[in-house]
């Protein structure tokens, strides 16, 4: 049991970089936001898939449009951080999970996710 709770802790850590990187980069401040374990693993399992994904004619098109649907945007439209949602959203679903767990807003641009951020 020790064990599993000291890979949890381990892996905690590393989705919270993740998760926090573009924030670290731009910020001099950590901004974390909480969030539910089952939750974090499940996305991070999801968006490990997602390595490699690109647009189809590098016009937002092809297998990214799933991102920018999953916030309910409408072609074409910024998705910067729309990836991220998918995955929260994804592993919401697959984990029977509701989503209002989501820690972070539904948006495709990471300033508002970094704004919520700040506020939280």
């Amino acid at each position: 049991m020790a064990f599993i709770s000291h890979f949890i802790k381990r892996i905690m850590k590393k989705i919270t970089l993740i998760f926090l990187l573009p924030f670290i980069l731009y910020s001099q401040n950590k901004f974390e936001i909480p969030a539910n374990g089952i939750l974090l693993e499940k996305s991070l399992e999801i968006a490990l898939k997602q390595v490699g994904t690109t647009e189809a004619s590098n016009r937002n098109d092809g297998e990214v449009e799933k991102y920018w649907r999953s916030v309910g945007l409408i072609y074409p439209s910024s998705y910067c951080a729309a990836g991220i949602y998918y995955c929260f959203y994804e592993a919401c679903k697959q984990s029977n999970l509701p989503i209002s767990l989501i820690p972070i807003p539904r948006t495709g641009l990471a300033q508002a996710i970094f704004n919520f951020a700040k506020s939280s």
